[in-house]
């Protein structure tokens, strides 16, 4: 049975990873890694420091990395050293960091990377696809507008969402134009939704994506891993379109 690291255990998403993984009987929890940073304060009485922390992730077959952007260099690294093979969702990071940590990483194990791991996400991108095609591209049909709307809770600092940016980035790319407009709300304790409104004259079309609990993205994660764990252990990067198209293969 595969054995899981969590790094980030002591979060709110590594303490959904963490309950999910106690559920199964395919998977089990291998070393819980709470420490990932170092940090101008004196190691209290057993605790290690990150590096030795991050240490025990060698003794698992797969690292679930739900830790922040300013861990990834120390979390990416100790994987390479380690060679365990990681399912990622870390968040913000800009190209060249993204190609030095996770892409770098991905030349010597598995990788599983991915910003959002709502499957549904995943499939609304993949619809949206096909209704740029069936009612943007073609003049014929008479659909012009499109908006890409996001509502999070209160505490999620960007916006766009990252999410929203990059279904919005689906439609430019099938149309080779930049037609897509953005509006967000942010209040409260909403998980998250992302609707897309197509516009013609006198009809709309929306398609719409919402998650009701947060559980929604450490099962997604936890699904990742039993893919990953599924593969060659030879290096590649793999992400949620890989997950998908094994559907019923």
């Amino acid at each position: 049975m595969p054995k899981v690291a969590i790094i980030g255990a002591g979060g709110r998403m590594g303490r959904a990873v963490h309950a999910v993984l106690a559920e199964m009987d395919s998977m089990q929890v291998g070393q819980r890694i709470f420490r990932t940073l170092p940090v101008d304060l004196p190691l209290e009485a057993g605790e290690r420091p990150p590096s030795a922390e991050l240490a025990a992730m060698q003794g698992c077959d797969i690292a679930i990395d739900v830790t922040l952007r300013s861990a990834t260099p120390a979390v990416f690294a100790a994987a390479r050293t380690h060679e365990v093979p990681v399912v990622s969702a870390v968040t913000g990071l800009d190209a060249e960091e993204f190609r030095q940590h996770i892409g770098h990483t991905a030349d010597v194990v598995p990788v599983f990377h991915a910003e959002n791991f709502a499957l549904g996400v995943h499939a609304l991108n993949r619809l949206l696809r096909h209704a740029a095609d069936l009612f943007l591209a073609n003049p014929h049909v008479g659909y012009h507008d499109v908006w890409v709307h996001d509502v999070h809770h209160n505490r999620k600092l960007d916006a766009p969402s990252g999410t929203a940016t990059r279904l919005g980035t689906t439609i430019n790319t099938r149309l080779g134009e930049d037609r897509v407009q953005y509006s967000h709300q942010r209040g409260g304790h909403v998980v998250g939704e992302h609707a897309i409104t197509l516009y013609g004259a006198h009809e709309e079309l929306t398609l719409q994506h919402r998650v009701a609990d947060r559980m929604v993205f450490a099962r997604g994660m936890v699904r990742a891993a039993l893919f990953l764990a599924e593969q060659p252990r030879t290096p590649k990067l793999y992400g949620i379109d890989d997950l998908l198209d094994t559907a019923g293969s």
